[in-house]
């Protein structure tokens, strides 16, 4: 990959639109907001329009170009399959660009899961030993005497161990990448080939991949123009820029190279080629359900700095997740955490509720480790990325606010249609009640009039709110009994708070029908409510194993 860069250009600003593999997917291959699609949560099915929103590899096959991927398809949508067929003469384990007809130009994807989050961290110690080491000569493994921790880790010899095996589960990524350039140089190529390499998020070790900091979204990104076609560069080679790049812009950009008009659709810019556009002053990620973790978090991303607003602050950042915590590492982290071990920045992703807004000076601050959103000297900057926030979560109308049943079922047409329909998606109303969630006491009056409110979703807000703060809900509020009869996104969370707050058997029976519930998502909005309070999962333990074990009966 070093010498890629060496003869092409390195982005060192480059971030995916999503801390996790399928929804960066979803915006690499569509070139369109994830957040205006609805396709931002991890391994989701929510519908797209297809006649409008198309793959980069469709435009290209109909270019004639030949299109090949090896082998990662979760694209997050509904008709999945169809999709597919539209994008690639070739999807699977096997397929090369090799396969094209003679003289035809190729657009290839292979997805490398050497240096995958199974390689670094959830999979054994032993697997790892098996699928990475021995892939390695004993001189080329990298022993955990010279791992550089991040500073949010604690510095002990159990930890460089385990981060030993990002150090070279990346090596043995570097020489995979080796064999595919040698073999298009081999084929006499490399001179006709333009070659992007990037990560589809970041790092997959704690705190990196999943989370909304800088961590979870940038990228290595690298490409190599060959010389024949320097033109459509304005970097040259062996270029260094600190240019801000999002993976929505990927799509464009690989248009305008291949010479193909770019679609109005696509909501990303083109990097290189004639029509290449300004650089943004900022970019925009985001952070939605990943697995079974919830989670809303919203982005903006500038030069310098990486601002997060966190919308659900009542969840920790290291969230329960059956993939990731399985890992040696993870485990390691809980141990020391529990054991005191760790100091308060390195304590912050396990503690049990978060701050409202992470501001990072990322150019300053490698591994975000120092969050300036009290910082006296950084306050315009800050009030520049919070206002960035807002009008792009406004302009594009984006739909994650609703909840995840509503994206798919309640939709007349689809997501990225139907978003500016404001019965559909009332994004400002939501977005002024989710504005007001904090964990204090005082949030708790701002809310109550809201969950009144005509509109079922901004109901739904509001009951969020009161969840995010229900230590603080007393006798003066036993009245909000009466609205436990609403929709069931909005029974689910405020069961949650009221069953917190004074044990009611009505809300229990909620969170409990809920758990059954035919639909998965409901299920997990009420399994968030129970294991994320420890003073209340003990009463559910009984209801729990018996949902556990009718859910491997389904299996």
């Amino acid at each position: 990959m070093d010498a890629l860069a060496a003869q092409g250009v390195r982005f060192d600003c480059a971030y995916a639109t999503a801390p996790v593999c399928s929804a960066s997917r979803s915006a690499i291959i569509t070139g369109v907001s994830n957040e205006a699609t609805g396709l931002g949560h991890h391994r989701s099915r929510h519908p797209i329009p297809q006649d409008v929103i198309r793959g980069i590899p469709t435009y290209l096959r109909e270019a004639g170009y030949y299109t090949s991927n090896h082998s990662k398809t979760d694209y997050n949508m509904t008709e999945n399959q169809e999709f597919i067929a539209r994008c690639w003469d070739e999807s699977s384990s096997q397929v090369h660009w090799k396969n094209r007809q003679a003289g035809q130009p190729f657009f290839s994807v292979f997805n490398f899961l050497d240096s995958q989050q199974s390689r670094t961290m959830t999979q054994t110690w032993g697997w790892y030993e098996d699928h990475v080491l021995k892939n390695l000569s004993p001189d080329e493994i990298i022993s955990e005497k010279e791992v550089i921790l991040p500073e949010f880790y604690l510095e002990s010899k159990s930890m460089k161990h385990h981060v030993s095996r990002v150090y070279n589960s990346l090596l043995l990524t570097d020489k995979q990448i080796g064999k595919h350039i040698d073999e298009i140089k081999d084929a006499g190529l490399f001179e006709d080939t333009i070659i992007f390499c990037f990560s589809d998020h970041g790092e997959g070790i704690t705190r990196g991949k999943c989370n909304a900091i800088g961590f979870g979204y940038r990228a290595t990104f690298i490409v190599y123009i060959p010389q024949k076609y320097a033109h459509l560069s304005p970097w040259g080679s062996g270029f260094i820029t600190d240019e801000l790049v999002s993976f929505e812009d990927l799509a464009p950009t690989i248009l305008n190279l291949a010479g193909v008009d770019i679609p109005e659709v696509m909501t990303g810019r083109a990097l290189m080629g004639s029509r290449r556009k300004p650089e943004p002053e900022f970019i925009y990620a985001a952070r939605n359900r990943l697995d079974e973790t919830p989670d809303l978090c919203r982005s903006a991303i500038s030069k310098d700095y990486v601002y997060t607003r966190i919308y659900w602050p009542h969840y920790p950042s290291l969230k329960l997740q059956k993939y990731s915590d399985v890992g040696e590492i993870q485990q390691q982290i809980r141990r020391d955490y529990a054991q005191g071990k760790l100091n308060d920045q390195q304590s912050e992703m396990l503690e049990e509720v978060r701050p409202l807004e992470y501001f990072y000076k990322i150019s300053d601050d490698t591994w975000e480790v120092d969050n300036l959103v009290e910082h006296p000297d950084y306050q315009d900057v800050l009030q520049a990325h919070r206002k960035a926030v807002k009008e792009h979560i406004i302009e594009i109308a984006d739909v994650a606010f609703l909840h995840e049943t509503d994206i798919h079922e309640k939709v007349p047409n689809s997501p990225y249609e139907d978003r500016f329909d404001k019965d559909y998606n009332p994004i400002e109303k939501m977005l002024e009640v989710a504005e007001l969630i904090d964990t204090t006491a005082e949030s708790i009056e701002k809310l109550i009039p809201y969950i009144d409110s005509p509109i079922p979703q901004v109901r739904y807000w509001a009951s969020i709110g009161l969840y995010a703060a229900r230590q603080y809900i007393t006798e003066q509020h036993r009245d909000l009994e009466k609205f436990l009869n609403g929709e069931l996104t909005q029974q689910i969370e405020l069961a949650g708070a009221l069953y917190a707050a004074f044990g009611l058997k009505e809300a229990k029976e909620i969170l409990i029908q809920a758990l059954y519930h035919d639909t998965a998502l409901y299920g997990h909005q009420a399994l968030h409510k129970i294991i994320y309070d420890v003073k209340i999962a003990p009463d559910f333990i009984e209801e729990l194993k018996s949902v556990s074990k009718m859910l491997l009966e389904k299996k």
